[in-house]
């Protein structure tokens, strides 16, 4: 990095290409070029400039949008599991709210995924595939529930 007139001269570490940015600019910087995204910090002197950015992994977005929307029926049913819901015999309120946060987790993810610009790309793609996921397991284990309690589950 080096000053430029009014601007930072930034070398992007993945592809190589001199980018610019404002002198005072600190944060996130993503390359046109590659898309690889990595930090930029204000710096006092020349010396700390040669060791001025981070490199930001682009696919821990990515696993952090593909178990946000999970997160909600993991921890019902780790609640459920530990009898915190046990006002009846099997624990059918327990039961109930982990059947209704599985309807949830879609739509959390879903909702995630297509909200514009709000969140990361690689956030976004992760509960796009979260929401996929929860939807067919959703799917599959209310599919088992209601078979059970038609009676169809024998022990």
């Amino acid at each position: 990095m080096e000053n430029v007139g009014q601007k930072l001269k930034i070398t992007c570490p993945s592809c190589g290409e001199d980018l610019a940015a404002p002198l005072e600019y600190e944060g996130r910087i993503r390359c046109p070029s590659c898309a690889h995204v990595f930090l930029v910090e204000t710096f006092s002197d020349q010396s700390d400039m040669e060791e001025g950015y981070q490199e930001i992994d682009p696919h821990t977005g990515f696993w952090f949008g593909l178990i946000a929307p999970a997160s909600l029926p993991i921890i019902v049913f780790v609640l459920a599991s530990t009898g915190i819901f046990d006002y009846s015999s099997p624990a059918l309120l327990g039961i109930t709210y982990f059947m209704c946060s599985l309807c949830i987790w879609p739509v959390i993810g879903f909702g995630i995924a297509y909200s514009g610009r709000t969140f990361v790309g690689s956030f976004r793609a992760g509960a796009r595939v979260s929401g996929v996921i929860g939807l067919f397991l959703g799917s599959l284990i209310w599919l088992v529930f209601l078979s059970w309690i038609s009676g169809g589950i024998t022990n």
